[in-house]
């Protein structure tokens, strides 16, 4: 069976950044006069993450953007034992696009425009909210996608089977004519997967892939298995 679409996962997929999320809180919190260690963040958001529990993935999507970052960034903080009257957060928030270094990853857009000449559809399925994915394109210069799917528009998140399945509906495409490409095995490979789409786990650099998985070491090598499929 041919492929007719191809969805992508967005961050360390499509794009990076040139600062971890750990090393972005912390420079926004330096930036505003406070002085944390890096490794104090990652502790932080390991705590907050443990006092949310499952809240976290519930809320994902479900909340408007704003008070769901607001929420996090307020636990962070909290964590850090950082005072904050609700403004520190929102400025967080505010920052975050700017300070987190986003690029491009050079072989995003030759993929794609090799798969569009192919007159394979293009799309991105995230747990991002819709509007700041918009956002992101826009920053980097990605365009032209048939579709664009956040947490908040299908109301699920990665790996939930529907986040993916909401996707393939809009674009009256079953299954098995799609791929999905992400960096997470959990989320984007096993969540594909489930579905009955085909999954690539896209593993940049040097790292090894220990599970048995179906792997591309940058997004052109994509192109193969949409003319071997």
């Amino acid at each position: 069976m041919s492929i007719k679409v191809v969805l992508f996962d967005l961050g360390d997929t499509l794009i990076g950044t040139s600062l971890s999320a750990f090393e972005t809180f912390q420079k926004i919190l330096e930036h505003e006069g406070i002085y944390v260690s890096v490794e104090e963040v990652e502790k932080a958001f390991v705590m907050a993450k443990e006092e949310l529990g499952n809240v976290f993935e519930e809320l994902i999507g479900k909340m408007p953007s704003p008070e769901f970052y607001h929420m996090w960034d307020s636990h962070v903080l909290k964590a850090l034992e950082v005072e904050d009257n609700g403004d520190l957060a929102r400025e967080i928030n505010k920052q975050w696009m700017d300070m987190s270094g986003i690029t491009i990853f050079p072989d995003a857009k030759p993929t794609l425009t090799v798969l569009r000449g192919k007159g394979i559809k293009t799309g991105i399925v995230s747990n991002a909210y819709e509007e700041e994915i918009q956002q992101i394109c826009e920053m980097v210069g990605l365009d032209d996608f048939d579709i664009i799917v956040g947490s908040d528009t299908a109301q699920k998140a990665k790996p939930d089977p529907e986040i993916f399945l909401y996707a393939l509906r809009k674009l009256g495409i079953i299954p098995e004519e799609a791929i999905y490409v992400g960096n997470d095995l959990e989320k984007d490979y096993r969540g594909a997967e489930r579905t009955g789409m085909i999954p690539l786990l896209v593993v940049r650099e040097d790292t090894k892939v220990s599970e048995p998985v179906k792997y591309i070491g940058g997004l052109m090598d994509l192109i193969d298995y949409v003319v071997n499929s």
